[in-house]
């Protein structure tokens, strides 16, 4: 059992993440597809913008207490954090969306309908483009959002 402790210690950051990387994964898939069937398929841009803003608030508390344990709630350190995590977010948004873009345009060439029946071709692109934006979030967190002083 200590080996496990010792390695979960060593690479908590790390797993955290990547746990909380999942929930908020599936928060941003889920609410997706959500306003994506509200509002329709043609609307997928802005389906995608809207998942984005609960998935980037639900990243923030949990990278804030949970991964990066940045336990301060001192208001100006608060500030710098969540300006910082909004202005990265939003750099990785931007990547998203021309991602996704550009793979609906392909997909829609390539595809004739939806994949195992049920998945749509900007359910497809919305999940790539948001296993795209994990990585670049985890980048800009580490090295500095929540960067250790």
């Amino acid at each position: 059992m200590g080996k496990i402790k010792k390695m979960f210690e060593k690479y908590r950051e790390l797993i955290m993440y990547v746990f909380f990387g999942v929930l908020t994964f599936v928060v941003s898939v889920i609410s997706f597809e959500i306003f994506n069937r509200l509002l329709g398929s043609g609307a997928y841009m802005i389906s995608k913008t809207l998942s984005w803003i609960i998935a980037v608030l639900f990243a923030y508390v949990v990278n804030k207490l949970w991964v990066f344990q940045s336990k301060s709630w001192k208001p100006t350190l608060v500030i710098r954090e969540a300006a910082s995590f909004f202005a990265a977010r939003i750099f990785s948004l931007v990547i998203a969306l021309g991602a996704m873009w550009v793979l609906v345009k392909i997909l829609n060439a390539v595809m004739s309908g939806p994949l195992f029946g049920f998945l749509s071709v900007e359910s497809i692109a919305n999940i790539c483009s948001t296993a795209l934006e994990v990585i670049i979030n985890y980048i800009f967190s580490k090295l500095w959002v929540f960067k250790k002083k």
